[in-house]
Parts: C-alpha cells; sequence; structure tokens
C-alpha cells in the first residue's frame, strides 16, 4: 500500500493543514434513507466518537483507485456506551472525493467485506464527500460482544489528492485503541497501530462519531485524573484536574468545592472560556487554584464538581471527584526548567525545530524577537539537553533508555520530535503544548510559553553546585539539596548529565523547504531565511549543550539523597566524571555538568542547575573555599571525620577547604 507520508503521518500532524470539509446533503435507498441530513441528539442521546471535531485533520488512502473499509469499536464493556444503543453513523470523507457504492454497517465482528456485516444498509448515494450523516430505521442494541461500527465505499476515478487520500483522520500524536480500523483491496485489517508498525509514522483516529442512547445523561461531569502541587506557605497553586463529559451536552462551564480537613468550601465557578468541553466522553485539562496548608508537609484536598453549565451535575457516583495531594513548602526557591530536547538528525527533518528551539532559550535569544514574542519566565532558570539519535554526538545508554520509557513508542516511530519540559510534560519541539492553536495565535514560537509557565511553579528542594577538574579527566562535582518541608522518607535522587557546546556538524532540513508556498515561518526571520529557504542538508551547524555522558540519568544515584529531609537543613553529595575512555568530547573547556534532582516515586525532575567545569552556582558560596594543608581536624560534607589522605572538600577550622 502507499501513502502520503509527509501530509498524512507527519507534516500534517504538526501543520495541521486541511481544513475542515463542508456539510453536503445525501441520499440513501429505499430502505434505509436518512431521516434528516444532518441529526440533532434527542433527551438521553449524544454523539460521540474517538476524536474531536477541532478542524484538524490528516488523511488516508491509497493514491489509486480502490475500496475502502473503515470502522472504529465499541467494547461490550466501554464505561459509558455499555447496554447503549447506536441510532445513528456520523462520518468524515473529503470534499472533492468520486464516491461509489457506499454502504453503511455494523458488524460484532471485522467483516471480510461490508455485505457480511451483520447489519448493511447500501447503497447510500453520496456523489460528493464531507459529512454525511446516516440514522438506522431499527436502533441497533450494543451487547457484550460490542459492536465494530463502519463504513465502506469505493473511489472509481482519480481527478485530485481527495480522491488519492479520501479518508479523514486526526492530525494529532493522539492515537488510541479500538479507534481506526480500515482495510482496502487487500482485504486485510489494520487497526490505527498496526498501521504505525508495518508502515511506520502515525496515523491518527478514525474521523467518525456515532449517536448513543438511551439514557445518557443531559449535563454530567467526571474527574478523570487530578494533579499534585507544590505551594509555598500563604499561598495558592494552580493543580491540573482533567474533566471528562459523561452528559450529550458540551461543557462550557462548571463549579467546584474543595474539601480540606474535612471543612468543605463554597462552591467556586470555572469558565472553560476557549476549551470548552465539546463532545461525549471528549476531556480538558484545567489548572484550578488550590490554598496551601498552615504547615509544611504533604496533605490532601478533595475536589468535586457540583454544577454544569448552571445545572446540578447529573453524575453522582464517585466519579465526580477526586483528591490531589498538596505539599506545602516553607518558601519558594529558584525554579530551573530543564528541557530535554530530541534530535534525530541522521534523516529526520524536524531536528532543525528543536535546534532553533534550544538555542533561543539557553542563549538569551528573546531580545532578537522581543517585537514578535512576549518573553516568558528567567532564561537564566533555562537547562538544555541535546539528545541526539543516530549521528557522532549520539549518547546510546540514554537514546536506549528514552526509547524504553517512551509512552509513545508504540504508536510511533518518530519520537525524536518532542521536548520533555521536566518530565512531566511532552509537548512539541518548536510550537510547544499549544500547537493546535498556532494559526489562532499568529504562528508563533510557542514553547516559549511552555518554558515561561514552568518558571511560575514553587518546587520543593533548591539545589547548588560546584565543579572542578579533579585530575586531566576527572571532574568532580559537589552538589547541596535544600528542601522546604521536612519527612521521614527521602523519594528523591540526584542525576548527572555532561553536555558540550560549540559542536559542529550537519541538520537535515528537507521538511521546512516544504512550507515555503504557505509562507508558515515569514514571521521568524531566522527559520525564514535559514531553514525555509534554505538547502535541504544544511551544513556547519553550531550545536550547543550536546549530550556527551551521563550518570544515573533517569532514576537517580541511589543514596545521593538521605532520609530524613529536614526543613531547611542542606545535604552535600560529591560525584565524579570520569572521561578517560568518552570519545566524543572535542573540546573540554566547552563541557558543563547538569545536576537534576529526581522525584523517584513520578520520574519528574523536581529542580536542576548548570555549571561550567570549573565554576560554581552563585548561592553556593564556594568562594570561601580554601586550600589548606595544616593538621587540623578535617570533615567532609556530611560531618564525618577524615584523614589526611581524603581528597576533596571538607570542613577545616570552621573554613571550606580543598584537600
Amino acid at each position: 500500500m502507499k501513502k502520503n507520508l509527509f501530509l498524512t503521518a507527519l507534516f500534517a500532524s504538526l501543520f495541521a493543514l486541511c481544513s475542515m470539509a463542508q456539510t453536503i446533503g445525501h441520499s440513501g435507498n429505499v430502505q434505509h434513507a436518512p431521516r434528516k441530513a444532518h441529526i440533532d441528539p434527542e433527551v438521553g442521546q449524544a454523539w460521540w466518537g474517538y476524536f474531536i471535531d477541532d478542524n484538524q485533520y490528516s488523511d488516508f488512502g491509497t493514491e489509486g483507485t480502490d475500496t475502502y473499509n473503515c470502522a472504529i469499536y465499541i467494547p461490550g464493556d466501554h464505561e459509558l456506551a455499555k447496554d447503549s444503543k447506536v441510532y445513528a453513523e456520523r462520518l468524515w470523507l473529503k470534499r472533492n472525493c468520486n464516491i461509489a457504492d457506499m454502504k453503511i454497517w455494523l458488524s460484532t465482528e471485522l467483516p471480510a467485506s461490508a455485505e457480511a456485516a451483520n447489519v448493511v444498509c447500501k447503497p447510500v448515494t453520496v456523489t460528493k464527500g464531507g459529512i454525511v450523516d446516516f440514522a438506522f430505521d431499527e436502533p441497533y442494541q450494543i451487547d457484550n460482544k460490542g459492536v465494530y461500527v463502519g463504513y465502506s465505499f469505493t473511489i472509481n476515478k482519480i481527478e485530485s489528492d481527495d480522491d488519492k487520500w479520501p479518508v479523514y483522520t486526526t492530525a494529532g500524536l493522539d492515537m488510541v485503541q479500538n479507534a481506526m480500523f480500515v482495510s482496502w483491496s487487500s482485504g486485510k485489517w489494520y487497526s490505527n497501530f498496526d498501521l504505525c508498525n508495518t508502515y511506520g509514522g502515525n496515523w491518527g483516529n478514525l474521523c467518525m462519531h456515532v449517536l448513543l442512547g438511551d439514557g445518557f445523561y443531559s449535563y454530567a461531569a467526571a474527574i478523570k485524573s487530578v494533579g499534585t502541587g507544590v505551594v509555598a506557605i500563604g499561598n495558592t497553586v494552580d493543580v491540573p484536574v482533567t474533566v471528562e463529559n459523561y452528559g450529550g451536552t458540551d461543557i462550557y462551564d462548571f463549579d467546584y468545592t474543595v474539601t480540606y480537613d474535612g471543612k468543605e468550601s463554597e462552591p467556586m465557578h470555572y469558565d472553560t472560556g476557549e476549551h470548552p468541553i465539546i463532545g461525549t466522553l471528549n476531556r480538558q485539562t484545567y489548572k484550578l487554584p488550590l490554598t496551601a496548608a498552615k504547615v509544611t508537609g504533604e496533605s490532601k484536598a478533595l475536589v468535586k464538581i457540583t454544577q454544569v453549565n448552571g445545572g446540578p451535575n447529573e453524575l453522582n457516583d464517585g466519579h465526580e471527584q477526586a483528591e490531589a495531594n498538596i505539599l506545602t513548602v516553607a518558601k519558594r526557591v529558584a525554579r530551573r526548567t530543564v528541557m530535554e530536547n530530541f534530535l534525530n538528525t541522521g534523516d529526520d527533518g524536524y531536528a532543525v525545530l528543536s535546534h532553533v528551539a534550544n538555542d533561543r532559550l539557553s542563549h538569551d535569544w528573546h531580545n532578537e524577537f522581543e517585537s514578535s514574542i512576549v518573553c516568558g519566565g528567567n532564561h537564566n532558570n533555562y537547562i538544555g539537553i541535546m539528545i541526539h539519535d543516530r549521528d557522532g554526538f549520539a549518547t546510546n545508554d540514554y537514546i536506549k533508555t528514552c526509547l524504553e520509557l517512551d509512552d509513545l513508542k508504540a504508536v510511533t516511530q518518530y519520537p525524536f520530535i518532542f521536548t520533555d519540559v521536566d518530565r512531566e510534560n511532552r509537548v512539541l519541539n518548536y510550537f510547544g503544548s499549544q500547537y493546535y492553536d498556532q494559526y489562532n495565535r499568529r504562528t508563533k514560537f510557542g514553547i516559549e510559553d511552555d518554558f515561561g509557565a514552568s518558571q511560575s511553579e514553587t518546587v520543593e528542594a533548591d539545589v547548588q553546585i560546584w565543579t572542578r577538574w579533579k585530575t586531566d579527566n576527572v571532574i568532580q562535582s559537589t552538589v547541596s539539596t535544600t528542601f522546604g518541608y521536612s519527612a521521614d522518607d527521602a523519594h528523591y535522587a540526584l542525576a548527572f548529565a555532561l553536555v558540550e557546546d560549540g559542536k559542529v556538524g550537519p541538520i537535515n532540513n528537507y521538511i521546512l523547504p516544504m512550507t515555503y508556498q504557505g509562507a508558515m515561518f515569514q514571521w521568524d526571520p531566522e527559520v525564514w531565511e535559514t531553514y525555509v529557504k534554505g538547502p535541504d542538508v544544511i551544513d556547519n551547524v553550531v550545536f550547543n549543550d550536546v549530550l556527551v555522558a551521563t550518570d544515573e540519568i533517569y532514576e537517580g544515584i541511589a543514596g545521593s539523597i538521605k532520609a530524613p529531609i529536614k526543613e531547611g537543613d542542606t545535604q552535600y553529595y560529591q560525584h565524579n566524571f570520569d572521561l578517560s575512555y568518552n570519545t566524543t568530547i572535542q573540546n573540554k573547556e566547552n563541557l558543563k555538568v547538569i545536576v537534576m534532582l529526581i522525584d523517584t516515586k513520578s520520574g519528574r525532575i523536581v529542580n536542576a542547575n548548570r555549571v561550567h567545569v570549573g565554576e560554581d552556582s552563585e548561592e553556593l558560596g564556594i568562594s570561601t573555599i580554601e586550600t589548606n594543608t595544616d593538621n587540623a581536624p578535617s570533615y567532609d560534607l556530611t560531618g564525618r571525620r577524615v584523614t589526611e589522605a581524603y581528597k576533596g572538600l571538607v570542613i577545616q577550622n570552621g573554613k571550606k577547604v580543598m584537600k
């Protein structure tokens, strides 16, 4: 099978160039004519599908005349659809495709052809594509076997690109189970995940909805998850709360209460603004403000949705509430954001965008662009790590670990077009988490927003670092960690990375020149002139923050943070990088050590710091270090007495001394 790899699997998912199809009229045969061209839900019914109609589409096709079979699957134990009835199908087709022999069908198994389905309605005459609503004469009861809801049609001639790729799918990297099954003339059925594994790329979900009933809620909101929050005494913290629509009415606002220590607050109102929850079982994540406790430490807050769109929340079975874990600390400390930019410079043109993003965020780029972009956050608190794959800069263990831990591995074979923000949020490497809104917001360097948002967060510990060359090949680092609360356990550990500036090499640029006609980056002088108007391969590109060595980069070094942790107390740890056998470093003068404090429960990066080798971070106070060889007793940074043979930073006569 052939596919439009550029438009379908990659380009459409990033830039979303497809526009929304127009609804058109259609007619069916005598036995199964649709009730009306557009079907509105009745009481107890709702349109639902595995995708959100957000005008961002990709497409699917074999590029030639062919017969297509497409379906979604509703399991018999589906959390909301079980025991429901299927009243109608809504499907999306390309506007100008030449469609013949359209059939609508329902089946308990994927059929060899439409005619083999349990229920088949044929023919449905559709002269051109668009959004097609088709109502069944008799609603279909979903039983414990579940049901495949599908349609089939034939493209009988090729007159446009719409004929080559007639099936709409979602454009984002959001593939989910049961959301797409397709077959064509070969007769073999593929899920979206099967297509990914066989052909590469990302195939999205089928653009299709079903009208379900009976007994659906009208106004119902569930809380699917509540994040955690760290907050300083006397402040509030915005905690992410994911709300799912269990009703047939879109959610535009809701009221909620918060219960602390058994005391429920008065209802608070939240307007979803530009991000309503459209469609049943679709969801959005909102940040709701929760207050700090009166003392430092861990506490819990119960969030409960009481009203939806001004009326009572019809959901009252426990799904409408969830508990948030709140950590209260004594005071705010400097927040240093770690952004790991994955590059695949061997054959992936999106590496250009990761490279641009990293350079701008880490090298005071914003003065040049301040007329175009509102900058967020303190850029001195940005820590970048460029992780290269399949080239001379690669750190194989890091790449291998990233692949093993990458929850998108089963979804896409292109994991290196992302940026991980403190390993809590994965965003697109240039457009950030808001890339779907890029046209509404005037195409923008969106990852800047994600970095700025991270700077407003409170974290539970401060991390400082001092480095020196212990020998010609060994870098010694001393790290201090000061926590803002006390706890008997210590689910934290330190991880280390070594990066190098000034590495020079080629970068593959084959994708961005393809955007020249759309003038997508014309607002961005550097990207427009250097890359959009540039050659497919650009030589002598300077890469900074390139990973060259690591130590326990994901789980951290066991024992580097010891229990218990005490509010205001400082723990010290010494670390060595032995570079005797490192062959990837080009210039030792360009090396920087990065230390990351890892929460071993969640995997997130709590805080971090970075210095050039031979320097120290400002707050550590290492400027008082002396070189001393007198015979006064010496103590290491944990307070243990050490012998004269000990090498490293010690306390001697009340001073920090390097022996």
